[in-house]
């Protein structure tokens, strides 16, 4: 994470400097990079590697490969869905996953509760309600097709619904 952000790939650059897939290849790695770098944070109690307030880099084009060249990129076949638009709402759960583990189980103010000084520490109800309307949101714009479960599941995206899946029950 930490040389992602070195390398800039946390801030959207004027489209001027790079062509269309060097844009979206910075994109891609960013969001991976941090999607792992929460996804471990979180596993482990680690802080977050980057402050949201600090990203203004966008989500990946919710195209396939082929759609992008250097000049330009070219528009979803209407009815199809992208392996870039599972990326994505991959990215947003952990998104939602990152604001769980910030409200639900912080870093700061449990320490009181770990040593026994305190009884324990409270939970906003309007952070939870807040998470769950996020999480219904975010369900509600899910494409069908990525949905676990879904009669409509190609093959290409089996791997994608797995990796959903077992954020849904990490979020949860």
């Amino acid at each position: 994470m930490s040389a992602s952000i070195r390398m800039g790939l946390h801030r959207a650059i004027p489209e001027a400097k790079f062509n269309c897939i060097e844009r979206e290849i910075r994109k891609r790695i960013f969001w991976t990079c941090w999607k792992m770098g929460t996804y471990v944070g979180a596993i482990l109690g680690l802080p977050q590697g980057i402050a949201p307030e600090d990203i203004d880099q966008e989500m990946p084009v919710e195209v396939d490969d082929e759609n992008i060249t250097k000049d330009s990129i070219t528009p979803q076949a209407e009815g199809t869905t992208s392996t870039m638009a599972a990326a994505n709402a991959h990215t947003k759960l952990l998104m939602i996953m990152a604001k769980t583990v910030k409200y639900i189980y912080p870093l700061k103010g449990v320490e009181a509760s770990v040593s026994g000084r305190s009884g324990g520490y409270s939970v906003s109800y309007a952070k939870l309600h807040e998470i769950e309307v996020d999480l219904q949101k975010w369900w509600e714009s899910l494409p069908t097709i990525l949905k676990p479960g879904s009669d409509d599941t190609l093959r290409d995206f089996l791997k994608y619904t797995t990796v959903v899946q077992t954020a849904i029950m990490h979020t949860s």
